[in-house]
């Protein structure tokens, strides 16, 4: 499945973050799309680390604009 930045950002609980590789993941996996790990961080402040790590990756190292980035799409 596939999301965007937006739509992870705007509703953060739908997710869970990899304690293993911090891979952005749907609330439903099992196994990490990243690393196929099994352990998970719910923790709503995790999420949200883990997303403006991703704006930030995106806007400052890419130099893409906010609105740009909001449209990326990631596997979840």
């Amino acid at each position: 499945m596939e999301s965007s930045l937006s739509q992870i950002q705007q509703k953060p609980t739908d997710y869970k973050i990899c304690k293993n590789c911090k891979s952005i993941n749907w609330y439903e996996n099992q196994e990490c799309i990243g690393c196929m790990g099994r352990e998970f961080s719910t923790n709503i402040e995790s999420t949200v680390t883990v997303i403006e790590q991703e704006y930030s990756f995106y806007i400052k190292d890419m130099n893409i604009s906010e609105e740009e980035a909001d449209s990326i799409y990631k596997e979840v």
